[in-house]
């Protein structure tokens, strides 16, 4: 079973949002519920953290510090895969609006007609 966004393309969970995902669960409602997590999710691709990735999260990095603006050291991981792999990022967090050419959609701001 493959989920297709609006756009009628595949959506791809990086494995770093994984990560925070399985802490935050592990850390509310115990082990137990992570087999429910995996299920609800069992839609979507996972996209890994590899090389090019790491230079992308390199660069982020660089550019916010240049800017005086850093942001924790996860959310420049996550970014650096999405703005490598030309991902869509769909976030809930105002950190990644000050990363350039990162392509953001905020749940909390942006209306579906923008996508």
């Amino acid at each position: 079973m493959e989920y297709k966004g609006e756009r009628d393309e595949p959506v791809s969970i990086p494995t770093l949002v994984l990560y925070e995902m399985y802490r935050d669960r592990l850390r509310s409602d115990g082990p137990a519920d992570i087999p429910d997590l995996d299920y609800k999710l069992r839609w979507a691709n996972n996209v890994g953290f590899d090389r090019y990735s790491a230079l992308e999260a390199a660069e982020i990095e660089s550019e916010l510090a240049s800017q005086g603006e850093l942001i924790n050291g996860a959310d420049i991981l996550i970014a650096g895969i999405a703005r490598r792999k030309e991902m869509l990022l769909v976030t809930a967090d105002e950190d990644f609006s000050n990363i350039k050419y990162l392509n953001v959609f905020d749940v909390r701001e942006d209306s579906l007609d923008s996508l």
